[in-house]
């Protein structure tokens, strides 16, 4: 008997293809800041209409860029905290060579 591990299969549930919990925090956090630009621009225009525009593309935007990407498994954000993560770790290894094993040479 073969044991039978399914591809592509998604250790959480997912609310719909790409997207479950974690990414709807990061998405409503998203929009958050979205909607407290909205705010702010409308405090300044006095335009209701550009801030609920804003509003809206803010929300289509922040689930679209948390959502994953098939093929890698990890969104924008995602993507975009590793290489931060990365920009911010170690890359100078210093080293000193050492006659390991103690021929000449």
């Amino acid at each position: 008997m073969d044991l039978y591990i399914p591809a592509n299969a998604r250790p959480q549930a997912e609310i719909f293809k790409g997207f479950g919990k974690n990414e709807l925090m990061k998405s409503v956090i998203g929009m958050a800041g979205g909607m407290a630009a909205a705010v702010i621009l409308y405090l300044f225009t006095g335009e209701i209409a550009w801030s609920i525009l804003a509003t809206v593309a803010v929300a289509i935007v922040s689930v679209t860029m948390c959502s994953k990407i098939d093929n890698i498994g990890q969104s924008v954000v995602d993507i975009f905290l590793d290489q931060a993560r990365f920009n911010k770790s170690q890359k100078i290894y210093p080293y000193r060579y050492l006659d390991e094993w103690g021929g000449g040479g």
